[in-house]
């Protein structure tokens, strides 16, 4: 028993210890980045460069667009399981979980929180609740990891040159790198949509006997039942993912434009764009300071390539704003929430789907 306790007081330590770490790595990052531009006069040049403002009024709206589309996804994901939601309440209840996981530095992130609410208005359903979180973060990584690798074949990157930069050379080796792990989770969703056909087979019951593997196994195989029928709404997921994916590309391309009047292409945004939303899913808090180094080092690669001045600091800011834009949205739906209603959310965690779920009521899939 000392001992449980003791490992439990361990990782009740390690929880309190990760987010302060991890506040301050974004916080030196941000640093870094931001006295690097003020020594190239990136914020002098953004203060005297003429400026069109509806190139920032559209980098909000597509910021936005991105939102919805993602949000509609997860909606469309919940209602092909026949879960209790609402667009409205979907809608609402991501933005707060952004506000959350940008502002709050993720202790109660979307995922969480959507997962709590959706279970909450389906009593008997968690399973079914954590698998539309799982299934809408699986589509959306992989969506995104193919953006990134078609990256390749637009903008320099495309380009055929006798001899590459070092930065270029590893910029296309990320790109692969994402190919691959698309490839790879791509294979594993196929797998995991096979899975309940293997529970036939003796090995696979074995498996489920392994200590840390079966709990896991027998947990995927309850989620991907609930799936199989619904290639069609995965299908739809996918397409709307990369519409989520576009529209991040036209907010930084947008931002550029508004920042300076010498920029990269847009062709070459739907290489800069795609890497810098998956620098962005690095765990930090909100992802800060792993985006903002990642366009930093892209725009000084392209600007590189075609003589145009540093602005990628001051680009990844501004666009940074615009993200926290949409988290000013989730501030005033979470401030508009009954007292009672916010004490809940504020204390939210994703609800587990053990194995022992197999009793839940049956239920009719649309």
């Amino acid at each position: 028993m000392s001992r449980g306790r003791g490992d439990q007081r361990f990782q009740s330590n390690m929880k309190n210890w990760i987010i302060p770490v991890k506040i301050a790595i974004s916080v030196l990052i941000l640093t870094f980045l931001a006295i690097r531009a003020v020594k190239e006069n990136q914020f002098a040049a953004l203060v005297d460069s003429p400026r069109y403002w509806p190139w920032l009024a559209a980098g909000v709206l597509a910021c936005l667009a991105a939102h919805v589309v993602a949000t509609y996804r997860w909606y469309l994901l919940s209602r092909s399981l026949a879960l209790s939601l609402t667009f409205y309440d979907a809608m609402r209840i991501g933005l707060i979980g952004v506000f959350f996981g940008i502002v709050a530095f993720g202790v109660v992130g979307t995922d969480a929180l959507r997962a709590y609410y959706v279970a909450r208005q389906s009593p008997g359903r968690r399973t079914d609740a954590v698998a539309t979180v799982f299934i809408d973060r699986v589509v959306g990584l992989l969506t995104m990891f193919l953006a990134a690798f078609l990256g390749l074949f637009f903008g320099a990157l495309a380009a055929q040159q006798d001899s590459v930069t070092g930065t270029l050379a590893a910029i296309r080796y990320i790109c692969w790198f994402a190919g691959g792990a698309f490839a790879a989770g791509l294979v594993g969703l196929v797998l995991a949509l096979a899975a309940p056909s293997l529970k036939r087979f003796a090995w696979f019951h074995r498996m489920e006997t392994f200590p840390l593997v079966g709990p896991l196994l027998r947990r995927l195989v309850r989620v991907m039942k609930l799936y199989r029928g619904q290639l069609g709404k995965l299908g739809i997921g996918f397409v709307l993912s990369a519409g989520v994916n576009l529209c991040y590309v036209a907010a930084i391309y947008f931002v550029a434009r508004f920042v300076s009047i010498q920029h990269p292409t847009l062709g070459d945004h739907l290489t800069i764009a795609p890497i810098s939303m998956v620098a962005n899913a690095v765990p930090l808090p909100g992802g800060i300071g792993g985006m903002e180094a990642a366009l930093d080092l892209l725009y000084q690669t392209y600007a590189k390539n075609l003589h145009q001045p540093q602005i990628g600091v001051v680009v990844a800011f501004v666009f940074r704003l615009l993200l926290l834009s949409v988290a000013a949205l989730g501030a005033a739906a979470w401030f508009t929430l009954p007292a009672r209603q916010r004490e809940e959310l504020r204390h939210a965690r994703a609800p587990e789907s053990p194995s022992s779920h197999e009793n839940d009521p049956p239920h009719a899939v649309d």
